[in-house]
């Protein structure tokens, strides 16, 4: 009966406490609005003089505070706790097989994740030794890549130079073919020149003349007697237009032209070039 007392009494209760409240409230507005100020008059001196202001404080009452007693708590009824149902017997063989089981399983399961970590770590540092031993093996690799394009660029600048040297020397061989050929062209007009100067028979004695094929006259009549040879040796040496005296009979002249004609002599140089010549000529036939 008393439980149900106090629980009604408490809305009750705050309901008056908020009231209260907000009447104090309301009173010190109130308060703070119908406070009077005195009224100051100020004279107007003769002289401008420094105004002078006095703060008034107002008048401000206290509100009146209300004492409100706590409301004691509701006492509330502990119920008994239930008891533990009692649990059925365990063997304590049986508890410690299985303790001792499941340590020897997570120290099994710790030691293979230990073994686990080990074998990771293991496998990091072989794939990082693996990683250096490529990238040393690609450094290697590429400096000799370079070496070798060096050589292959000295090569071919060797080549080159080798190949510039070729074409100058071919071009100075050329050079000198052409210069040898103009020197030539110009002997060989020169030579022309001169053959063209030369071009009239220089007449020449016997003393003059060299046999390069020396003529047969034996057996050519059964009489002594003396012919007189005139005849043309061209720059080659051959004999043409050959005039016999000293014989009326025509066989024995016939003979004498038939085999100084197929006689020859060195050709006859003036000045260094060959020149055609007449030569008379007197030979004594002898039977």
């Amino acid at each position: 009966m008393t439980e149900r007392t106090n629980k009604k009494s408490f809305p009750t209760l705050y309901t008056g406490t908020f009231i209260a409240v907000i009447a104090l409230h309301a009173i010190t507005g109130w308060a703070l609005a119908n406070v009077k100020t005195p009224d100051v008059t100020i004279a107007e001196p003769n002289e401008v003089s420094p105004l002078e202001i006095e703060m008034i404080t107002p008048i401000i009452k206290k509100p009146e505070v209300v004492e409100v007693q706590p409301t004691p708590e509701p006492v509330i009824e502990s119920k008994p706790k239930p008891k533990p149902e009692p649990k059925p017997p365990v063997k304590t063989q049986q508890t410690q097989q299985e303790v001792q089981a499941k340590k020897a399983a997570e120290q099994a399961l710790a030691e293979k994740q230990q073994q686990a970590i080990i074998n990771a770590q293991k496998q990091a540092e072989r794939q990082a030794q693996e990683n250096a031993k490529k990238q040393e093996q690609e450094r290697i690799n590429a400096q000799e890549l370079a070496k070798q394009q060096e050589i292959a660029r000295q090569q071919a600048l060797a080549r080159q130079q080798a190949e510039n040297e070729r074409l100058a020397q071919a071009e100075k061989t050329r050079e000198a073919a052409a210069e040898r050929a103009r020197a030539a062209q110009k002997a060989a007009q020169a030579k022309a020149e001169a053959a063209a100067a030369n071009s009239e028979p220089v007449s020449f004695s016997d003393s003059d003349a060299s046999w390069a094929r020396e003529p047969n006259f034996e057996g050519l009549t059964h009489e002594a007697l003396t012919l007189n040879l005139r005849f043309r040796v061209d720059k080659q040496g051959n004999i043409s237009n050959i005039t016999v005296t000293g014989s009326n009979d025509r066989r024995i002249i016939r003979e004498a032209k038939r085999r100084l004609g197929r006689s020859k002599l060195n050709p006859f140089i003036q000045n260094g070039v060959p020149v055609t010549g007449i030569v008379n000529l007197s030979i004594a036939v002898i039977s």
